[in-house]
């Protein structure tokens, strides 16, 4: 089974929609594609003692995401052991750990890389040379994060030139 989670970006909230919409048109009455396109800014997943959520990152504090996860999915987080946010908006590859005092019950935040060029506000202000990358990741059921791939693009970044 696939679910699919659609989060805006901070730039494409209308085309983001719209691609759910053609999603949930192409997949209607599918049993093994699912397609959440709700208009929430913070999307979660569930996988075994796995709780992922998602969001572009533009909006929240990246120190408030473990605790914003705590409260918008009690139930969710006293049912996982592990706790993880992936968010996009800096374009760049980044990782943080947070912890609560000396308790177990942390939340990693994975800051993804972006596929997308660079264009002409990232161009004028100096965001330039990221590399373009997209990730993938691995999940034991039980046993949380196992690991991740990451393809780098191959695609020449005209817009810049």
């Amino acid at each position: 089974p696939v679910h699919v989670l659609v989060v805006p970006g901070n730039h494409d909230q209308t085309t983001s929609f719209y691609v759910g919409e053609v999603l949930e048109a192409i997949y209607e009455g599918s049993a093994r594609v699912t397609i959440d396109n709700g208009l929430k800014l913070r999307k979660r997943y569930v996988w075994g003692t796995n709780l992922i959520g998602f969001t572009h990152g533009s909006e929240e504090k990246i120190a408030d995401l473990p605790l914003l996860m705590a409260n918008e999915w009690k139930s969710d987080w006293a049912a996982t052991e592990h706790h993880e946010w992936h968010i996009g908006h800096l374009h760049k590859a980044k990782e943080t750990r947070f912890t609560a005092g000396d308790s177990i019950n942390g939340a990693r935040v994975r800051i993804l890389p972006s596929l997308s060029g660079t264009d002409a506000w990232h161009y004028k202000r100096g965001y330039t040379g990221q590399l373009k990358a997209m990730e993938c990741y691995l999940w034991g059921k039980l046993s949380g994060y196992a690991g991740h791939r990451s393809i780098n693009a191959t695609t020449l970044d005209r817009t810049a030139a």
